[in-house]
């Protein structure tokens, strides 16, 4: 459903048009552990559909993930350990 469009309807009257999108923040409050449910603002560890945003920290991937982007900022880090692989699928 990412991407989808969606508007209110109320007495025949439209509301405001909004887009669907997952989006999920890095928080490392745990440990650095990519695969840590606590580390990230959803509770829930990114899925496939799910854009990634780590603004600060180290977060350290020790397993295959997939998502849809990831986006790290100037002075954060993404480590991906030897043998794991991250897959994007969005465009």
């Amino acid at each position: 459903m990412y991407g989808y469009q969606y508007r209110c309807l109320v007495d025949g009257q439209s509301g405001f048009l909004y887009n669907i999108q997952f989006a999920n923040y890095w928080k490392g409050d745990v440990s650095n552990s990519w695969e840590t449910p606590a580390n990230w603002t959803c509770g829930t560890v990114p899925g496939i559909h799910t854009d990634v945003f780590i603004k600060t920290g180290t977060v350290i991937v020790n397993s295959n993930i997939t998502c849809r982007s990831i986006k790290v900022s100037q002075g954060a880090t993404l480590i991906i350990d030897p043998g794991f692989t991250i897959t994007l699928t969005g465009p």
